[in-house]
C-alpha cells in the first residue's frame, strides 16, 4: 500500500508541475497573433511615418496591443527596390513604437530616448524594449 500512495503522490505532483508550468509560461507574456491584413496596416505605418530611411523595407514584432494602441518594434533597411547599384550602402535601423490607431509615435534620439520612453510605453513594456535595444548603436 505504500508504494502505491508513493507513485500516486509522484504523479500528482508532476501533474501539478507541468500544470503550472503550462500556466505561467501561457502568461500575457505571448506577443499577439496578427492577421496579415493587420500586420500590413502596421507595417505600412511604420515605413511611411516614422522611418528617416528613403524607401524602407520594415518588419515589426508586436508586444502587445490594448484596444486600438499597439506597441511592438521595428526593424527597417533600404529596400532592395530603392538600391541603384550593387555597390550602394545598406542604412538600417530599429527602433520601439507605439501605434494609435493610424499614428505612430516613437521615441527621441540620445537624451530625450529615455524620457520619450517613460512617457510613450508602459513600464512593463521598457525590459522587453531594452532587450531588443541590446548591442544598437
Amino acid at each position: 500500500m505504500g508504494t502505491a500512495l508513493k507513485r500516486w503522490c509522484a504523479g500528482t505532483f508532476l501533474v501539478a508541475v507541468v500544470t503550472f508550468g503550462t500556466i505561467a509560461c501561457s502568461s500575457g507574456d505571448v506577443p499577439p497573433t496578427l492577421s496579415d491584413d493587420e500586420r500590413a496596416r502596421l507595417v505600412d505605418i511604420v515605413e511611411e511615418q516614422s522611418s528617416w530611411i528613403e524607401s524602407p523595407s520594415c518588419q515589426v514584432e508586436v508586444f502587445r496591443q490594448d484596444g486600438e494602441t499597439t506597441y511592438g518594434w521595428a526593424d527597417c533597411m533600404t529596400s532592395a527596390s530603392a538600391s541603384t547599384s550593387e555597390q550602394e550602402l545598406q542604412q538600417g535601423e530599429s527602433y520601439p513604437f507605439r501605434i494609435d490607431g493610424d499614428q505612430i509615435r516613437v521615441p527621441g534620439d540620445g537624451g530625450a530616448y529615455e524620457q520619450d520612453l517613460k512617457e510613450i510605453f508602459p513600464e512593463d513594456l521598457w525590459s522587453a524594449i531594452e532587450e531588443h535595444s541590446v548591442g544598437l548603436p
